[in-house]
């Protein structure tokens, strides 16, 4: 074997794990990538979860808060003497204080729900990226394989190898 032979076959060589390292980087790049937007969605399923335990809670509060204003009121009421079934200012009041309730309590679900929406639209968008690096993923055969027809390519370009004598007069006679 030449010389020239041994560096082509090299050059070969070089292209091949070359083209195995940008394989391997690609692939690897494309599962670190999936594993963090893997996360980031369990993170948003876990933010969501708690939002609407907060949510639930903060409507609960609310209407702990108007059973114990409506106490108040009848407790105040029954000491002054009034009848506190039959009181029309008693019962203005009350309905007062549920209806101001209830609008708390629209606005916490509102609030909830919007902030539902919002992380929804992050766990679509992070399907979105998932699914960008599993094309990355699916396609790093790609820059490899270009790499190693380069390098055949390039060999088959010098070849053969001429290293003067009979083998450079029959090179020439089959070109």
């Amino acid at each position: 074997m030449t010389w020239g032979v041994a560096l082509a076959g090299a050059q070969v060589a070089v292209a091949g794990v070359q083209a195995w390292s940008q394989f391997e980087s690609q692939r690897t790049q494309a599962s670190y990538g999936r594993q963090a937007v893997d996360m980031r969605r369990e993170q948003l399923a876990v933010e969501r979860d708690t939002l609407a335990l907060q949510t639930r809670q903060q409507q609960i509060e609310r209407r702990h808060a108007l059973g114990i204003s409506e106490s108040s009121g009848r407790a105040i009421a029954a000491g002054f003497g009034l009848d506190t079934m039959r009181s029309g200012s008693l019962a203005a009041l009350e309905a007062e204080n549920e209806r101001v309730a209830e609008a708390d309590i629209g606005a916490i679900r509102l609030f909830g729900g919007a902030r539902q929406r919002g992380m929804n639209l992050q766990k679509q968008s992070a399907l979105s990226e998932r699914a960008a690096y599993d094309a990355v993923a699916r396609n790093a055969w790609i820059r490899p394989t270009a790499t190693l027809f380069s390098a055949g390519l390039e060999t088959y370009r010098n070849w053969p190898v001429e290293t003067g004598g009979t083998a450079a007069a029959t090179a020439g006679a089959t070109r």
